[in-house]
């Protein structure tokens, strides 16, 4: 685990909407979405990630960019939120659970996951989001299909059975092609206008990510901002090396 309390791994070893605050991903009772994985970045040898080395000076993707995630333990205390676990004295404030991040490429399409052909070639409708959640089951399974299917090279249709909203329940299949890899390869301007906007977004989104996912905070700091009170007591067992440690040893793909 790093110091810092987060953990970042990938599958592998001037506009007005630019900026914009990002909502979570979410899926709606039989509902389908086709999303694109857009967060890029670079891994280098000492595991550190570099996400200005994914782009090359014409603003296409190298070689050595990858998908990137983040991944921390974070515990939710009422009246401070989500708060970044960062080993057994945070133990006091609640049980830590995982949670595993990414960004989003949520093109526009009908409940059935159809592409609005006429939105996507006018560059509208598209949305960046942040999918935030704990499940490493839904990591697992889309990494099985990503040695089958490159997310790099195709995109992922997510569906959501009926009354599958409340507990977000998902399926996943992988859809052919890559639509941003289609408009960062495409000649015509209107495409490489449209890649360039939607990369931007995800880089804004991106600079935030860590702090959407938990507020790295001292306990005197929780402490303060919680009265004083904490909701349990103290638990030596480093939860973090137990639960996030054993969630990510097989994640390299």
């Amino acid at each position: 685990m790093s110091t810092d309390g987060f953990l970042d791994f990938g599958m592998g070893v001037g506009d007005d909407e630019v900026g914009k605050k990002s909502s979570n991903f979410k899926v709606k009772d039989k509902t389908s979405y086709r999303v694109t994985f857009g967060w890029f970045s670079v891994r280098h040898e000492d595991a550190t990630w570099h996400d200005n080395e994914a782009y090359a000076k014409d603003g296409s993707l190298t070689k050595e960019a990858m998908i990137r995630f983040a991944g921390c333990q974070r515990i939710y205390k009422k009246g401070v939120g989500q708060i970044l676990y960062k080993g057994p004295a945070y133990a006091q404030f609640g049980k830590p659970r995982d949670c595993i991040a990414t960004i989003l490429i949520v093109w526009p399409t009908d409940d059935e996951g159809e592409l609005d052909i006429e939105k996507f070639k006018k560059g509208k409708g598209w949305e960046v989001q942040r999918w935030l959640h704990g499940d490493g089951e839904k990591y697992a399974t889309i990494k099985k299909l990503n040695k089958r299917f490159p997310l790099m090279e195709n995109d992922l249709m997510i569906s959501c059975p009926e009354n599958g909203g409340e507990y977000q329940k998902m399926t996943f299949t992988p859809e052919p092609s890559n639509l941003l890899m289609k408009l960062l390869a495409s000649e015509k301007p209107e495409a490489q206008a449209i890649a360039q906007k939607i990369l931007a977004d995800v880089k804004a989104v991106a600079a935030t990510i860590h702090a959407e996912m938990a507020r790295d905070l001292t306990i005197a700091e929780i402490l303060e901002k919680a009265g004083g009170e904490s909701d349990s007591p103290v638990d030596s067992k480093d939860h973090a090396a137990k639960d996030v440690d054993s969630l990510l040893e097989e994640m390299d793909i």
